[in-house]
């Protein structure tokens, strides 16, 4: 099986200090990781480019998966609707390492990562910043790199990297080329797919939980400032060697991470998903395409994961998530069977299946003592978590239906 790393550990294991009298004595990241400088060093950018075969195999699939799916609905999920007609190899996925969390002048990017499918193989190129003063023409060049493509792909890009590269961009008074582009974000919608099952949407617990893919070995994010400050006191480029692997791993479990949300949301308005999704997950991607607008899709997704046996507190909410869908498509006899269920099962997790079923009783059954019965028992079972201003609007019903039924009004059961 290819080895993407093995570049690097040999690099590693064979790279050697620049002769005495050298820049800091330590060891030049040409000398650890194959590549070229931006412009004459010191005080330059370095480029770093390695070609995977579109065969090569991470978090439970290959890079060849990918190929010939189309972003569809994906995109509208993501908020970037410009991209559905794109194919995921017209796109390019980015990832950034940082000095820090902040968004400003004291933060730097170190390593820009980019992948994109090209010649018949997947090509990542890692924009490292070997010398502060080399900011500008690194930045330069991944422009130049960026131009043309038809949008990004990145995780958690939106409110990170991209706002990280613009600032750099503005700073060196050159245009925000990346912030142009159409940007699909997976964080968002991982968070609703995954939000039902998993504590954290973070893309280790992705790979881990999802991918079923555990990273051995790698540097964690929060020691990269640390690692890059330690490279730049010392010269020695074997410090920062892993953030260049822990960068690529980043890549391409977005690759597999995208490729695999893109199968889901073909299959989501059929509710044919693969038989392995869990389904709290399929629940969850119903959830996404209902935030989405796509009500039909978000319809199939909820039945087939109370078909597949969802429990607990998901079951609760998927079902009254199902029936307001109902509710929209005007399948009424759909919904009320669903609210009706959580009423007399006493699983509803919130009032709105008894205020659905009063509705229906007060206008269309015409039996006004049930509809008051159950805005009674709505309030008794959810008064004490009611915000005021939704218990307020239950006990205005309760008072106009109990005067319709020429009962005085009085404190509530």
């Amino acid at each position: 099986m290819e080895d993407p790393w093995h570049e690097i550990r040999e690099a590693l294991r064979c790279a050697r200090p620049r002769p005495d009298g050298e820049r800091r004595s330590g060891i030049a990241v040409d000398r650890v990781l194959p590549g070229r400088y931006l412009s004459p060093p010191p005080g330059s950018g370095y480029l770093v480019e390695r070609r995977l075969s579109i065969h090569h195999y991470h978090g439970g699939r290959h890079l060849s998966d990918a190929l010939g799916q189309a972003v569809g609905c994906l995109g509208v999920l993501a908020g970037a609707p410009g991209l559905e007609g794109n194919l995921l190899e017209e796109l390019v996925f980015l990832d950034t390492e940082t000095t820090g969390l902040d968004v400003g002048p004291g933060t730097l990017v170190i390593l820009v990562g980019t992948g994109r499918f090209e010649a018949g193989g997947f090509v990542v190129r890692q924009f490292f910043l070997a010398e502060p003063a080399g900011e500008r023409p690194l930045l330069e060049e991944l422009a130049r790199h960026l131009d043309g493509c038809a949008g990004l792909v990145t995780f958690n890009g939106r409110h990170f990297d991209l706002p990280q590269l613009e600032s750099r961009f503005v700073l060196n008074r050159l245009p925000p080329a990346p912030s142009s582009l159409p940007n699909l974000d997976l964080l968002p919608v991982a968070r609703r797919v995954w939000g039902l099952r998993l504590a954290s949407r973070s893309l280790a617990s992705l790979e881990d939980n999802v991918l079923g893919y555990m990273r051995e070995g790698d540097v964690p994010g929060y020691l990269v400032p640390s690692l890059y400050r330690e490279y730049l006191r010392t010269g020695d480029a074997t410090t920062v060697a892993p953030v260049f692997e822990h960068n690529l791993r980043d890549i391409l479990s977005m690759v597999m991470l995208v490729s695999r949300l893109v199968d889901w949301c073909a299959r989501a308005a059929s509710g044919d998903l693969p038989p392995e999704a869990h389904p709290a997950d399929v629940a969850g991607l119903g959830r996404a395409c209902e935030y989405a607008g796509l009500a039909a899709a978000g319809t199939a997704c909820y039945e087939a994961a109370l078909a597949r046996g969802l429990d607990g507190a998901p079951r609760q909410l998927a079902s009254e998530r199902l029936a307001r869908l109902y509710r929209r498509l005007g399948m009424r006899a759909e919904a009320l069977a669903v609210w009706s269920g959580l009423v007399a099962s006493g699983q509803a997790c919130s009032p709105d299946p008894y205020i659905e079923l009063a509705k229906h009783y007060e206008h269309v059954a015409r039996d006004p003592v049930r509809a008051c019965a159950l805005v009674e028992e709505a309030i008794v079972r959810f008064g004490a978590g009611l915000s005021p201003a939704r218990e307020a609007a239950l006990r205005h019903r309760l008072a106009r239906l109990r005067r319709r039924l020429d009962i005085r009004t009085g404190p509530s059961a």
